[in-house]
């Protein structure tokens, strides 16, 4: 093991590297997304990844798209599964053309959903360390921050709301109707928006039961 493991460091072009590569394996324990498996995907190579149960991006996968590990802290379902691609070909091809079939049905709404939760991350980090530092330009920067935070949040919120039924017809008046509602459930929760909006889209499989149903409808 120790003659065939190699960390190579970081690398800045990652599409020289997947085509070289034969599995892309993702045994993640929380991951909210899992942006490097629709990368992995995208450049056909096969992935065995974390359950949705650790990575939210599973949401959207099946058995004939990725091989899904139960418990990522179980090496030997991981070897296996590994061993399993390595013996099965048909099965690897099945699963590298359906990986990546599925990778360029994924929407714009949700690349974008990822790339405004890292900004919004980003941002958080930069304002926190900014708060041990003085002088004006400091608290500048902090309101410039705090301000592009909330349109960002604002932004975050509506786009949240499209992945979430982008199964169902979607109109600006649902996301007006269900936002003044997710307001109030932040309110009775004591919870702030953002962190409302993301545990929706954790659970977007849970809230498309509910639109099913016609909950939705009469709120």
């Amino acid at each position: 093991m120790q003659n065939n493991t190699h960390f190579i460091g970081v690398i800045k072009n990652m599409s020289k590297l997947y085509p070289v590569a034969d599995t892309l394996i993702h045994p993640t324990l929380g991951e909210t997304y899992g942006m490097v498996v629709l990368e992995a995907m995208s450049h056909r190579l096969p992935v065995i990844v974390s359950s949705a149960k650790y990575c939210g991006f599973s949401e959207h996968l099946d058995s004939y798209e990725a091989i899904i590990l139960n418990n990522p802290t179980d090496s030997q379902e991981i070897s296996m599964s590994i061993q399993t691609l390595t013996n099965q070909l048909e099965l690897r091809n099945k699963i590298s053309e359906n990986g990546f079939k599925k990778s360029q049905a994924i929407k714009k709404a949700e690349l974008e959903l990822v790339k405004l939760e890292k900004k919004i991350r980003q941002l958080e980090i930069e304002k926190e360390a900014l708060k041990f530092e003085e002088g004006e330009k400091a608290k500048d920067r902090i309101k410039a921050i705090e301000k592009e935070l909330a349109e960002l949040k604002e932004e975050y919120e509506t786009e949240t709301m499209r992945v979430v039924f982008k199964d169902s017809s979607f109109k600006d008046a649902v996301v007006k109707t269900f936002s003044k509602k997710g307001e109030e459930i932040c309110e009775e929760l004591g919870v702030s928006p953002t962190n409302f909006w993301q545990i929706i889209h954790r659970a977007k499989l849970q809230l498309r039961e509910c639109v099913d149903t016609n909950w939705f409808k009469g709120n």
